[in-house]
């Protein structure tokens, strides 16, 4: 591919999107963004956003051993605000790597999901921000 010297070219990634749209940030670590997913599949699902559009292959171990110190930290979190009763965590590898944390409950895939193909969520993704930046302030 030909590029212009000088040109910054952005990739154009879902995820890199995601982390210059500050109105879902939660918090900021050196290497990573914890970001409420806009288009969640539960309430509480939380993303852990590499900073730089790095692929799991790219990154490197202490990288990797900081997401999921930052993983289990949420997951401790989302246990405590959302009473739930497992967590997934899902792992995108190429092209950005990023953590998903979902939070589940027994019988949270209803005959919605399965007739209509829709999800009921019943808190917003700005509701989820709100809870979590608060429960970080009060945790201080």
């Amino acid at each position: 591919m030909f590029k212009i010297p000088g040109v910054s070219y952005i990739p154009n990634c879902e995820y890199c999107k995601l982390i210059h749209e500050r109105e879902f940030l939660v918090e900021e670590y050196p290497n990573y963004f914890v970001i409420v997913n806009p288009k969640p599949f539960n309430n509480g699902h939380l993303l852990i956003i590499h900073k730089q559009h790095k692929s799991f292959d790219d990154i490197s171990i202490t990288e990797l051993a900081q997401a999921y110190e930052i993983c289990s930290k949420y997951v401790k979190i989302l246990q405590k605000l959302y009473n739930c009763h497992g967590i997934n965590i899902g792992y995108i590898l190429k092209p950005h790597f990023v953590l998903h944390i979902v939070p589940r409950w027994n019988g949270d895939v209803s005959f919605v999901s399965v007739f209509f193909n829709t999800r009921i969520v019943p808190e917003t993704p700005f509701d989820t921000v709100k809870r979590l930046r608060e429960f970080l302030k009060s945790s201080l």
